[in-house]
């Protein structure tokens, strides 16, 4: 989205929204969960940006946006199939490779998954 909330039709330029939506699938009930979303260098988190306005506080017990990722954290969370959006703002020009995003149980941490990984360019 640009700076009027349009949609950017694919291209970003400095100063756009970026909606980023992270997909997870937990098979079995899972305890201390952590999401871990780094983002690529010509993004940055938008503060307290949930998509549509709505916080995910149903499910994540907290929420952290630092300057180079947005982290989530669950106590518990049930089996099923969730989807989490928050918007990032693209703060930067040039081509960057989007690294893999995390989820693991903090406490057991050979069930994790990881995300693809995708080129952007910033104009």
């Amino acid at each position: 989205m640009d700076g009027e909330n349009q949609p950017c039709g694919g291209e970003l330029a400095v100063g756009d929204r970026v909606l980023v939506t992270l997909e997870l699938s937990a098979y079995k009930m899972a305890r201390y969960v952590v999401v871990d979303d780094p983002l690529p260098a010509i993004l940055e988190p938008v503060p307290s940006g949930f998509a549509a306005g709505e916080e995910p506080a149903w499910m994540w017990n907290f929420h952290e946006f630092r300057k180079d990722r947005a982290l989530f954290f669950a106590d518990a969370l049930p089996a099923g199939h969730y989807t989490l959006s928050y918007y990032a703002r693209v703060r930067a020009a040039g081509q960057v490779h989007a690294p893999s995003g995390t989820a693991e149980e903090m406490y057991r941490p050979q069930r994790f998954g990881l995300t693809g990984t995708q080129t952007l360019e910033g104009k």
